[in-house]
């Protein structure tokens, strides 16, 4: 009888895959395959990712990504077109379920060059975008004009050019749509005591109602500029006419104006070199997100180092709370350098988007990576990564603007730039996070994995450090082990076929360095850091 039940067990793969022996024999290769088949999905499949390269047209540069619904994208772009190659605005309207672009429009011509701002030039609202940019003729190369473009929505036309003619440098860095009117903000360089931060408002059809300008007689650059509910505008950018030596470096002025234009207050912040001034955002109390990047004490050998930051300013100037990144080299697993665009979510969590070096033990990487971190309302970090996992070899990326989407999620978009062999020319991209800031599904930020004090269950985990096997013992039967790096993208994951209080993971394949070790029971999810040491 014996006999038949081993026969039969044979015989039978059902009863062969029940076996113990089995099971044991097949345990490492299951491992290799989950973890070969979870690396390749977490790190080739992301939701959406899109290099504009057919569809742009070359050398372009300054995206401006504007989400108009869940399926739609905005995005403006300076391109350079043959036959003269001046600088022209390219806007697309794109769809993102049907991968192609619906509507095209490009704006200026072969008689002057149209310079687009940095990320936030473009404002949306009620079927309405507006653009804000600079425009400099052909010969002779005269100053630039400060120059706002409307684009009609719903046919996709152009509203309204309008140029102010004025007699010296001007142009708009970024411009508002607001209930009844429009405001822009950018650059005069008139050396007056009035400054030049240069200020417009306008009425829908872009008729002018007052133009002035701010700041310090020194070099001051506009770039961003919100409303309050009452009206003020708030008024940001770059001034030389403060800091370690007035004139030579930029520092952060944040100006708050009635809604006339009449200054109320001022205020500066920044290192001792230059710093960023980039992005405002409303809040709902009535103050203002800016962030931007702050440089270093001249350090030995007198090197200037950016750190990007995010900060939060009440209605009167006052400092509510600062994150400034501190400087991280790649090996200790690199650090923002610069905050291009912020934005408020409808639940006060706050969101921004630039660039920073990654870590370099990730080869695909070499200088600049796309960067987002996330924000509870109190300047609590959240979230805080660079993304790699879509970049080709040896590629420099950053991030320009980032949207949310109705799914929670966001869309950001930004300037691509290959390597040689590549295209060799700057590309656009656009990629879809969800509201963890995860590019791919099976992904999990290293900030929203960190150690829980409140555990649920009893996780332990011995050695730690680690060199070949890892024991991962709890008080309540496993369920599933996820083990990630340091950037969230997961290293190893795997569900229990048998439930089990004690389990041993081989990381002798596991490269030295940190992980976050996730474990699932019927309990709850509990994290713990391991370090592997091979």
């Amino acid at each position: 009888m014996r006999l038949l039940e081993i026969t039969l067990m044979k015989l039978n793969p059902f009863a062969l895959l029940n076996s113990n022996k089995f099971r044991q024999a097949l345990k490492p290769a299951l491992f290799l395959g989950c973890w070969l088949f979870n690396f390749y999905l977490s790190a080739q499949v992301p939701y959406l990712f899109k290099r504009f390269q057919k569809e742009l047209n070359s050398n372009e540069y300054n995206l401006n990504v504007r989400v108009l619904n869940q399926n739609e994208l905005f995005i403006a772009y300076n391109s350079r077109l043959p036959p003269e190659f001046f600088w022209k605005i390219e806007i697309l309207k794109y769809s993102i379920s049907n991968d192609s672009v619906l509507n095209r429009l490009i704006v200026g011509d072969d008689s002057s060059n149209l310079t687009l701002g940095y990320s936030s030039s473009t404002s949306i609202r009620n079927n309405q975008a507006v653009i804000g940019v600079g425009s400099y003729s052909k010969l002779p190369y005269l100053n630039p004009d400060p120059t706002l473009i409307s684009i009609d929505l719903n046919d996709f036309s152009l509203d309204f050019f309008l140029q102010e003619a004025r007699d010296s440098l001007n142009f708009y860095g970024q411009s508002k749509i607001l209930s009844n009117s429009i405001v822009a903000i950018g650059y005069d360089d008139l050396e007056h005591e009035e400054g030049s931060y240069l200020v417009s408002k306008h009425k829908l059809n872009g008729d002018l109602l007052w133009s002035k300008t701010f700041g310090t007689s020194y070099f001051d650059v506009g770039t961003s500029i919100i409303e309050s509910e009452l009206g003020e505008l708030y008024l940001f950018g770059g001034s030389r006419g403060y800091g370690s030596e007035p004139g030579f470096y930029n520092q952060a002025l944040l100006i708050k104006t009635d809604s006339l234009g009449n200054e109320l207050w001022r205020t500066t912040w920044g290192g001792y070199f230059n710093d960023c001034a980039n992005n405002l955002a409303a809040t709902p109390d009535g103050g203002v997100i800016a962030c931007g990047c702050v440089s270093s004490e001249p350090p030995e050998g007198n090197d200037e180092v950016t750190y990007g930051y995010i900060r939060k300013m009440d209605s009167e100037g006052n400092l509510v709370w600062d994150k400034t990144y501190p400087r991280k080299t790649t090996a200790e697993g690199g650090s923002v350098r610069s905050f291009a665009v912020c934005r408020v979510l409808d639940n006060g969590n706050v969101v921004a988007a630039g660039w920073g070096y990654a870590p370099e033990a990730d080869s695909v990487i070499s200088r600049r990576a796309p960067w987002v971190a996330i924000l509870d309302q109190n300047g609590n970090e959240l979230m805080n990564r660079p993304y790699t996992s879509f970049l080709g070899p040896k590629t420099n990326a950053e991030l320009q603007d980032i949207q949310p989407t109705a799914d929670g999620g966001f869309i950001a978009g930004g300037t691509y730039y290959p390597s040689q062999g590549d295209t060799g020319n700057q590309d656009a991209f656009i990629v879809k996070l969800d509201e963890r800031g995860c590019e791919f599904a099976d992904c999990q930020p290293p900030l929203l994995v960190q150690e829980l004090s409140d555990v649920s269950f009893q996780l332990s985990v011995w050695p730690n450090p680690a060199r070949d096997v890892l024991n991962i013992e709890t008080d309540s039967p496993m369920e599933r082990i996820a083990v990630y790096n340091q950037l969230g993208g997961i290293v190893s994951s795997y569900e229990l076929v048998v439930s089990s209080k004690l389990e041993q993971l081989d990381v002798s394949i596991f490269e030295s360095g940190l992980y976050f070790l996730v474990v699932k029971t019927a309990k709850g999810v509990e994290t713990k850091k391991v370090i592997i040491e091979n």
